[in-house]
């Protein structure tokens, strides 16, 4: 084999590891379609739903989470209660939006965090507003 042919083997196994060690470590971003089937679920003060998401609401949380990466946050840094009372469910996946005005959602299927600036946070409580739900 000639060098270059070797040094290029060896760059994709180097690039197969990294990427297959990242998939373990939960470091892959978000990706959800604008077609994929949502809900949005709140049980909290009085007012209860689980409705379905429009796809003009699916693609805004798709937009909020898509290319994000979750990431592992040490016990106690966030006690914001998170939980089924208010989660927005896309595809496959819930996410628990916090129950105060915690800046982060928390992935139901493996319990990791996403980072969310205060307009994300704002565009997520406006789907839940829409459909009736209350923030004090």
């Amino acid at each position: 084999m000639k060098s270059s042919t070797k040094e290029l083997i060896c760059a994709v196994a180097a690039l197969v590891i990294i990427g297959m060690l990242a998939i373990l470590a939960g470091c892959t971003p978000v990706w959800h379609s604008k077609y994929d089937p949502g809900r949005v679920i709140y049980d909290r003060q009085g007012v209860s739903f689980d409705e379905e998401l429009t796809a003009e609401e699916v693609a805004a949380v798709a937009s909020v989470l898509n290319g994000k990466i979750t990431e592992s946050i040490f016990s106690g840094e966030y006690a914001c209660g998170y939980g089924e009372q208010q989660a927005i469910k896309i595809g496959a996946t819930t996410y628990y939006l916090a129950q105060d005005d915690c800046g982060c959602i928390q992935n139901g299927l493996n319990g990791r965090y996403i980072r969310l600036s205060n307009a994300e946070r704002e565009i997520l409580e406006g789907i839940f507003r829409a459909h009736g739900a209350e923030f004090i």
